[in-house]
């Protein structure tokens, strides 16, 4: 798992699983953790 933010645009990425999420908002990339976390 790694989260990405960039520098630039501030835009915050997830990867995991082979799977990449773009453009998440701190409220998404939130959910999506605890999702991975909780099960």
């Amino acid at each position: 798992m790694v989260v990405v933010v960039s520098e630039e645009t501030q835009a915050i990425s997830l990867a995991s699983g082979g799977v990449l999420d773009v453009g998440l908002t701190p409220t998404r990339l939130r959910a999506r953790l605890n999702q991975l976390f909780t099960g």
